[in-house]
């Protein structure tokens, strides 16, 4: 079981190759360019799980792992993952708000939506790893919704295009909620390291899960068993 690996090794398989959707002779991941100035975000394209529990120890650091960077950053400096990590809200506490229109020009508050479990889904088109997990979360929601689940699928905007967006949804028949980041505000409160990456929201608005990489339903609802008992 992934829960009983060293942390460490865990971070070490999650950190693999990946880039754009794009085949890749190097063994490193390339960015993705974004003219926002953000710190772009990788496609993982692996199907590893990485569960922060609350109180787990911070793991030791893996070193050369690269996450992300810029083009324009002549040190070309590559951060530390654990510190990438440590960034990232903590199961346990409250889920970062955020108020983004959706690609049917409808207007999603995270905090309205109290009462109810929440996934949230960060994703772009161009993801190899978000599209393969893209029919088994439509499938998942459409299980789970009359039993109050809320899905949220954030497109990373800056990294997108609005086109190419509407053709993955489209394509996947997604009928869950789309909030468009077009600011990249929501991917860095929550400091998103690849794509796909997903949180766990219970009722109350508390993290009690995340999953950085691709899902299949187990992980799915593995991680829904935890913000609400079905």
């Amino acid at each position: 079981m992934l829960r009983k690996l060293p942390p460490a090794v865990l971070l070490c398989s999650l950190l693999i190759t990946a880039c754009a959707g794009k085949q890749q002779n190097s063994t490193d991941p390339l960015p993705v360019p974004t003219a926002t100035g953000r710190p772009s975000v990788l496609q993982f394209m692996s199907t590893p799980r990485v569960l922060r529990l609350a109180g787990e120890p911070t793991p030791s650091t893996p070193s050369g792992l690269p996450l992300d960077h810029n083009e324009g950053d002549a040190a070309n400096t590559k951060p530390d993952p654990v510190e990438i990590v440590r960034q990232m809200p903590k199961v346990g506490s409250l889920a970062p708000d955020f108020t983004l229109r959706t690609i049917d020009g409808v207007t999603v508050t995270l905090n309205a939506l109290r009462g109810h479990p929440v996934m949230i889904n960060f994703w772009a088109s161009w993801c190899v790893a978000c599209r393969a997990e893209a029919p088994e979360l439509q499938k998942v929601y459409v299980e789970y919704a009359d039993r109050g689940l809320v899905v949220l699928g954030v497109n990373i905007t800056p990294q997108d295009t609005l086109a190419a967006a509407q053709a993955y949804v489209n394509e996947f028949k997604l009928t869950f909620p789309i909030p468009m980041d077009e600011k990249g505000d929501a991917m860095a409160a929550y400091h998103v390291p690849g794509l796909p990456t997903s949180f766990f929201i219970d009722p109350n608005g508390v993290i009690r899960d995340f999953v950085v990489g691709q899902m299949d339903r187990a992980t799915m609802l593995e991680g829904l068993g935890l913000t609400k008992p079905w």
